[in-house]
C-alpha cells in the first residue's frame, strides 16, 4: 500500500507540476506539502528496508541502517528539500 501512495506523489510531481509550470498556474499548496510529507515518512522506511549485498539479501537492521546512511540519506534529503516553498516565504 506504501508504494501505492509514493507513487501517486511521484505521478504528481512527474506530470502535474511541469503542466502547472507550462500553464504559469499556482499548485495547490496542501497537495504539494502532502507529497512533501510522503517523500518525508518515505526515508525511514527506506532506512528499514533489507537491501542487497554481495548477492544476497541482508535483514540486519544494523547493516542495512549503516548502508542507507552511507549510500542515500544525503540523496533523499536533497531529494526532500521543498525548495519551492522556501522560495516562496523568501
Amino acid at each position: 500500500m506504501w508504494n501505492v501512495i509514493l507513487v501517486t506523489a511521484v505521478s504528481f510531481y512527474t506530470f502535474i507540476v511541469p503542466y502547472n509550470i507550462a500553464l504559469a498556474q499556482d499548485i495547490n499548496m496542501y497537495v504539494n506539502v502532502a507529497c512533501q510529507l510522503i517523500f518525508v515518512m518515505d526515508m525511514p522506511f527506506r532506512a528499514l528496508t533489507a537491501v542487497t549485498k554481495s548477492k544476497s539479501i541482508c535483514f540486519d537492521k544494523e547493516e542495512v541502517l549503516k548502508y542507507y546512511l552511507n549510500k542515500w540519506l544525503v540523496i533523499d534529503f536533497l531529494a526532500t528539500v521543498p525548495l519551492d516553498l522556501i522560495l516562496l516565504s523568501l
